[in-house]
């Protein structure tokens, strides 16, 4: 899956603070992880194919 280059700053920090918050206080990180794949999904980058001949 190849994630778009805009989001490598926000995917980093939410992964920081999902990885802090697993040592300091696990029962954030409960509610970090699904933060963490919603910010991975919303930055996905599809290979996207149009529909037809490739013509408008």
């Amino acid at each position: 899956m190849k994630i778009a280059r805009e989001g490598y700053p926000l995917i980093a920090f939410t992964a920081f603070m999902f990885l802090g918050s697993l040592f300091f206080s696990p029962g954030v990180a409960f509610f970090l992880a699904p933060l963490l794949g919603l910010v991975v999904w919303f930055f996905r980058d599809p290979e996207r194919v149009p529909d037809g001949e490739g013509f408008l």
